[in-house]
């Protein structure tokens, strides 16, 4: 995992990092919540892709709850550690902020770019 290797910290963190996050007590998160795309009629087969995963800790997992990207992104208490440099060391599109299930397909298209990306740099520093 890349983001292993670069040391980053889980998405929305500052003080636990992504490695941590999987040995202590971190969730895999959806970054659209699966019950958000069921309810506006999304398949298991669609909710569930890799590029919709994100390590997170469970406090900030619940936080998010099964909001939109778009609704969570402005919740004050839910990001309070964002940073644009957290979202490029997990993958995260810039746009995430924007987005409803409407653009759902275009930001799996956007993260599995960025993913291949932060993969493409981990091997070549190898």
């Amino acid at each position: 995992m890349s983001q292993i290797h670069a040391k980053a910290h889980a998405w929305l963190e500052k003080d636990k990092f992504t490695v941590d996050t999987i040995k202590e007590q971190g969730n895999i998160h959806h970054i659209f919540p699966k019950a958000y795309l069921r309810k506006n009629g999304f398949k298991q087969s669609e909710y569930n892709q890799v590029a919709n995963y994100v390590w997170i800790t469970q406090p900030r997992n619940l936080q998010i709850g099964d909001r939109a990207p778009k609704d969570y992104m402005a919740d004050v208490e839910a990001t309070k550690y964002y940073s644009v440099e957290n979202d490029q060391a997990n993958a995260i599109p810039a746009d995430l902020n924007k987005f409803d299930f409407h653009q759902y397909n275009q930001f799996l298209i956007e993260r599995r770019n960025l993913m291949a990306r932060n993969i493409r740099r981990l091997f070549e520093s190898l």
